[in-house]
């Protein structure tokens, strides 16, 4: 077992520092995974192991003032840009082109939507015109469910259920096609 250990906290530090060259930062990122591989023989057992490695992972975090980096929704508002003034005085605009520039923040986000509705039976995702189309589309993959848009008034070329409603800076309309869903259909919107 202990021949083992030289290997695993190679490949560990390889997969904390993402298989590049590793930075002083990284140290903390690949504490867990050293301490697993070599705790692993003393304590006889993987789940042991890996357990402690969990463990080391949370304190150098929490030490390291990075503890908000677990927390995704934390991570998310992060990466969220205000842009004051926006498109008129007194509207602060959310942009999230930040956040789908930030993978981990992109990631964390997907993943926090399929974990709340995996199991679910959902059937379609509808996402609203333009930024709901990309995280609508890749929660609608990995949920397999179909995905439905819902546009801007004047895009869709069928028959459409259209519904007004008010900005902070004016009013707007969506359409959908009518025949988007079937009676009963488990919709995440």
């Amino acid at each position: 077992a202990y021949a083992t250990a030289p290997a695993l906290l190679y490949v560990a530090v390889l997969m904390a520092s993402g298989l590049k060259l590793i930075e002083w930062d990284d140290v903390t990122e690949a504490a867990p995974a050293v301490v697993t591989a070599l705790m692993m023989p003393l304590t006889f057992s993987i789940a042991n192991g890996i357990a402690l490695g969990f463990v080391t992972y949370a304190i150098l975090k929490a030490l390291s003032g990075r503890w908000s980096d677990l927390n995704p929704s934390v991570v998310i508002k992060k990466a969220i840009r205000t842009v004051p003034d926006w498109p008129k005085p007194g509207v602060a605009f959310r942009d999230i082109t930040t956040v789908l520039q930030d993978r981990t923040a992109f990631r964390k986000l997907i993943d926090a939507f399929v974990h709340r509705y995996h199991g679910h039976d959902i059937d379609a995702v509808a996402a609203v015109d333009a930024r709901g189309f990309i995280i609508g589309s890749a929660l609608a993959y990995e949920l397999n469910a179909s995905l439905v848009l819902i546009r801007k008034k004047g895009k869709l070329p069928f028959d459409t259920l259209v519904e007004d409603y008010e900005l902070e800076y004016g009013t707007a309309s969506v359409e959908l096609h009518k025949d988007a869903f079937k009676r009963g259909d488990n919709v995440v919107l």
